[in-house]
């Protein structure tokens, strides 16, 4: 599965800055947080076209690390974040699909 966009660009900065790009894991190589999950591609959805209505919002265009290395605490990053907003809510499906935590909204149809 191909990585979100601001993962991919926060890994190439991190690869040229010389940081490490996953977080540490156990000595046998796995996580041990204890939570399975598996993240479906957007298209995956589909399969429930028939029965319910499908709708992909975005929440959060960047998590909460990439958000911290790439927009600044201060005024700037308020100003940035205004526009990212903005742009949120004028390319919903761009960012829906390309970026972090979309929202899927299931509506049953009618019978």
């Amino acid at each position: 599965m191909k990585s979100s966009i601001p993962a991919r660009l926060l890994g190439k900065a991190r690869k040229v800055l010389g940081r490490r790009t996953t977080a540490p894991s156990t000595p046998n190589g796995e996580d041990d947080s204890g939570i399975y999950f598996f993240v479906h591609p957007i298209e995956w959805w589909d399969r429930f076209r028939d029965t319910a209505t499908v709708r992909v919002f975005p929440w959060r265009s960047f998590d909460a690390d990439t958000q911290k290395g790439l927009i600044p605490d201060n005024r700037a990053g308020e100003k940035i974040f205004d526009l990212l907003f903005k742009l949120e809510d004028r390319f919903p499906d761009v960012f829906a699909r390309h970026f972090e935590y979309p929202v899927i909204v299931l509506t049953k149809k009618s019978a």
